[in-house]
């Protein structure tokens, strides 16, 4: 896709407008859909980024994750020990 293709609009993706209940159902069931997005374009709010890097662009997503699924982490020092014990599972 063309880099000049895409809006300089960041994005809030979320299942309804409450948002208290999407937390909630979210937090419930990991089975629901997420509570939310944030959808970010960074490369096309950078007039300089086609001419850096022809043919590519970045998308930046983020989303919430329970704090219990890298809690086990949260002593580790260095990132390069969690990456080790992520890739042993």
């Amino acid at each position: 896709m063309d880099q000049r293709n895409y809006e300089c609009n960041n994005l809030w993706v979320c299942p309804t407008a409450d948002h208290d209940a999407n937390v909630a159902r979210a937090e419930a069931s990991p089975e629901q859909p997420l509570p939310f997005l944030f959808i970010s374009f960074p490369a096309a709010k950078d007039p300089s980024f086609a001419s850096s890097f022809p043919g590519r662009a970045t998308i930046d997503v983020v989303a919430p994750a329970p704090f219990a699924w890298f809690e086990k982490w949260v002593d580790t020092p260095r990132v390069r020990i969690r990456r080790v014990q992520i890739a042993a599972g």
